[in-house]
């Protein structure tokens, strides 16, 4: 790694380094990026948030979870 890699934009007539530019696949093609939200207060939040993460599996799962058992009553 003694190669210095430039941080702006290439000089006419130099190459572009190989590491520059839009790296693929981050954040392409996620499964969820869809965001949706609702205003609560700041202890309607702490408490939501302390249910999803009793679960220990990720706060979107939980709340997955947790609407499947109820469509099942």
């Amino acid at each position: 790694m003694s190669e210095e890699i430039k941080s702006r934009g290439v000089k006419k007539g130099e190459k572009r380094p190989w590491k520059a530019g839009r790296k693929k696949g981050t954040g392409v093609g996620r499964l969820r990026n869809i965001n949706i939200s609702f205003r609560v207060s700041p202890e309607e939040k702490e408490y939501i948030y302390n249910v999803l993460n009793e679960e220990k599996i990720g706060r979107t799962e939980a709340l997955i979870q947790i609407f499947e058992y109820y469509k099942k009553k």
